[in-house]
This record gives structure tokens, sequence and C-alpha cells, in this order.
């Protein structure tokens, strides 16, 4: 449907906020929220750490539950690594900030996952089509 960038993001106020940084040199000194080795957006993350000079980091939190995120981002000082369009609403908002670190090569394809074993029903089908337009009317 379209393709997104993975973040690192912090809440408002964090230390690494501060301007001047280098942000993959202190990162160690923070909790990480990472995606799981099994998810898709994983190995970008690990190329990303490994072209910035960086091993795994040395406190991980692996998670896919953006509620657990949202809420530990809240009331710590760690950096989540995850996919713009789940925080895109805490960013629009302040709540959250996107560090300045380039993460234009984990972009990733957003879309559909589906049964190959079933014919999709008339209803399914158009709700497809439904979201394909609106991922192409939103850019």
């Amino acid at each position: 449907l379209y393709s997104e960038p993975v973040l690192f993001v912090v809440r408002a106020g964090h230390p690494l906020l501060d301007p001047g940084q280098d942000v993959f040199a202190r990162l160690d000194e923070f909790p990480m929220l990472m995606p799981t080795r099994e998810s898709v957006i994983r190995p970008f993350v690990d190329r990303l750490f490994i072209t910035n000079g960086m091993t795994a980091p040395a406190t991980e939190i692996e998670t896919v539950s953006d509620s657990f995120g949202r809420a530990f981002l809240r009331q710590s000082n760690a950096v989540w690594i995850i996919s713009a369009g789940v925080v895109a609403n805490e960013l629009g908002s302040g709540a959250f900030v996107a560090l300045p670190v380039n993460t234009e090569e984990t972009k990733g394809p957003v879309g559909l996952t589906m049964r190959t074993d079933t014919a999709p029903s008339p209803a399914f089908s158009i709700l497809l089509q439904t979201i394909r337009e609106a991922a192409r009317q939103s850019g």
C-alpha cells in the first residue's frame, strides 16, 4: 500500500533531544524497545546499528505491543524503535519526538496479508479496494 520508515522515538524532554549529541554514541545509556527478531522490520534495524558502528543495545526489550511501548516510553527514558505509522498521533501531538537519526534505509512496505488458499468474498474485495484507494489518496 505504501512505505514508511522506522523511527527512533523518545518522550518529549528526553536527554537525547539536547542539541549537538551523537545519538548512537549514547544509545546504550537508555533501555531500547526493539522489534522482535521475527518481525519484518528487525533486519532493517540490525543493519542500521551495524552501519553506525553498534552491536545489539545494552538493554534491549523486544516487544510488538504498541500499548506497552506507549506506556513505557511515557514513564521512562527509553528509546522505542518503531514504524512511523504506529506513533504518528503521538508525534503529531508532541508527546513523542523522533530522534535525529537518518533512518531512510529502514523504509519498508506496509501492506495487506491475505490467505492464498481461499478466494476473497465480494465484500472482502470491496474492502480491499477501499483500503487501497485510501492509501493512494493519503500519499
